[in-house]
Formats: structure tokens, sequence, C-alpha cells
């Protein structure tokens, strides 16, 4: 999960370079990335971060 959410990080970044005038779209991608890991960790016994 980590791997990934690395790499919708750099898929954001390329997308504010390319199109810089949709940067809400972009910033409320990465919200929604962090606040999905926050519920996450927030989760009793999950494995999405690795074991316990």
């Amino acid at each position: 999960m980590l791997t990934a959410t690395a790499a919708w990080h750099v898929l954001v970044l390329a997308g504010w370079l390319i199109r810089p005038a949709a940067w809400a779209w972009w910033l409320a991608a990465i919200f929604v990335n962090h606040a999905i890991f926050t519920i996450a960790g927030l989760l009793p016994h999950t494995t999405l971060f690795g074991p316990n």
C-alpha cells in the first residue's frame, strides 16, 4: 500500500505539472489518499500496513 500511495503522489504531481489549472482536483486527490490512510490506520486489526 505504501508503494501504491507513493506512485499516486508522483502521478498527481505529474498531473499538476501538466495541468496546473486543475490544482484543486490534484489537491483533492492527495486529500482523499491521506484520508484513506488515516481511516485505515484507525481500524482495529488492519493488515493494510503489514502485520501489527
